[in-house]
């Protein structure tokens, strides 16, 4: 197996049309992802947090789809920690753990009783709009 190599990239559009280009088996896109994460690029707020965009040995896509599709759509450039090399079969271990729910998003953050916060908040948006 060739050795996985890692490092912090720059993305533009280009290059992210060109991984996108090379995507061959993936989920779905969830607009309402690629519309956050447009906002934040846009804005100059999308920070290397430590998620990856995954290449496999031959250079096709197996992780980050909807940045790369943001970073298209928004036209602006990000960083990120890109992952090359990796074997083609980890395709199905990614994005199997468990996803953080709004009341995790809060805990971390330190509101007491994030759970009941975040389901009350949920409410009241509903509410307001319907």
């Amino acid at each position: 197996m060739p050795e996985m190599n890692v490092g912090i990239e720059t993305i533009t559009p280009d290059i992210a049309r060109k991984w996108l280009s090379r995507n061959p088996v993936n989920r779905n896109i969830r607009r309402s992802a690629v519309a956050a994460y447009m906002r934040d690029m846009r804005a100059g707020k999308f920070d290397v947090n430590g998620q990856t965009i995954v290449l496999d040995v031959e250079g096709n896509l197996l992780d980050g789809q909807h940045r790369l599709t943001a970073c298209v759509e928004a036209k602006a450039n990000f960083d990120t920690i890109v992952v090359r090399n990796v074997p083609t079969e980890a395709r199905w271990t990614i994005d199997s753990g468990a996803k953080r729910t709004h009341g995790d998003q809060l805990k971390i953050r330190g509101v007491p009783d994030s759970n009941h916060v975040s389901s009350t908040a949920r409410i009241l948006y509903a509410m307001a709009h319907g």
